[in-house]
């Protein structure tokens, strides 16, 4: 199978579309046998503000949305306000097909009311693999409510979304007004399963949260830092049975795993910039959790012989690897 459809989203006007909703929008249609539809964000110097809902289309692993920012309009690996990035008042993405692809995202999301996301997985299919990589999600939370979260997979009842995350970042989910609570989340899933590896997470309520043996979340070389910088002895970094996750490494007592590092202070290179070289993390992965799935870390930098945990590897070297949408990532249930 080849690609199908290939549109330009630039926020200056340079593409075929301004906003990332109103390509997906315009382009809602069956893309069965037809081959992948590749959205490509070429410009974003200014902030694109549009919610985006992906729907009304049909996909399958052959035929999927494959959503990237080239290069020129990619973050560096932190939050970038000269680079694209989808800054939203409420819920930025909300995903109800069973075949998307996102890299190389920066979203923003901005609420004072309660249950708002990052992304918002929901309604997929029995077979469906979605994927988030090389992405930054940050949270602005005020108000007097809670139940945001960075990334949230929810299903009413049957367990069918799987959600793969990877070199990704997910930060300031807390609400400065309710320090005592933990009911704003930095990765969560509700009925459904999430493998999330290489990633970082900081200064969230709750860093990690799976519900049990019907929500599970499989964390690998994933670091939690919830109790970093912030006037609260509540936070907490991992929540749940978290069944088959190992590599981590929590602020607190809560990483789960034979193998991973428990009440740590970690070394940030900022306050919004999560690059590091602490030595709790550096070489203390595992390598290629994936299966094939990435060899790189945020910066598209080849990870080293060992591999460390969390989003970024600063012993990586080497060039930066081309992103690949043409990767294909075996089943995943089979993990």
């Amino acid at each position: 199978m080849a690609e199908f459809l290939h549109k330009h989203v630039a926020v200056d006007g340079s593409g075929d579309y301004t906003s990332l909703e109103a390509c997906l929008n315009a382009n809602e249609q069956d893309l069965t046998g037809d081959g992948w539809f590749t959205v490509e964000i070429t410009e974003g110097a200014n902030a694109d503000t549009s919610a985006v809902t992906i729907h009304n289309y049909t996909t399958t692993a052959a035929d999927y949305i494959n959503i990237i920012v080239v290069a020129g309009a990619r973050h560096d690996g932190k939050y970038n306000t000269s680079k694209y990035r989808l800054e939203v008042t409420g819920t930025c993405l909300t995903v109800q097909e069973d075949y998307v692809r996102f890299d190389g995202m920066q979203v923003k999301c901005t609420t004072n009311a309660d249950s708002q996301y990052g992304f918002f997985f929901s309604s997929q299919g029995a077979n469906n693999d979605v994927r988030i990589g090389h992405s930054i999600i940050k949270g602005v939370v005020s108000g007097t409510n809670g139940g945001t979260v960075g990334i949230l997979v929810y299903e009413s009842s049957a367990r069918y979304t799987q959600l793969t995350v990877f070199n990704t970042i997910v930060y300031d989910f807390y609400n400065p007004n309710y320090l005592s609570t933990r009911t704003v989340y930095g990765i969560r899933c509700i009925y459904g399963d999430i493998f999330a590896y290489n990633c970082t997470v900081s200064r969230c309520a709750t860093g990690v949260q799976d519900g049990g043996a019907t929500d599970p979340i499989k964390a690998i070389n994933v670091v939690s830092d919830c109790d970093d910088s912030v006037a609260s002895s509540d936070f907490i970094d991992f929540v749940g049975t978290l069944t088959g996750s190992d590599y981590c490494a929590s602020h607190d007592a809560t990483a789960p795993g034979a193998n991973s590092q428990i009440n740590k202070t970690f070394t940030w290179v900022g306050a919004e910039d999560f690059h590091t070289s602490d030595a709790d993390l550096i070489a203390y992965g595992t390598n290629d959790p994936g299966a094939g799935l990435y060899s790189d870390d945020i910066d598209f930098v080849a990870r080293p012989a060992t591999w460390s945990i969390g989003a970024d590897d600063v012993a990586a070297g080497g060039l930066s690897i081309p992103y690949n949408p043409w990767l294909q990532l075996g089943p995943i249930l089979a993990q």
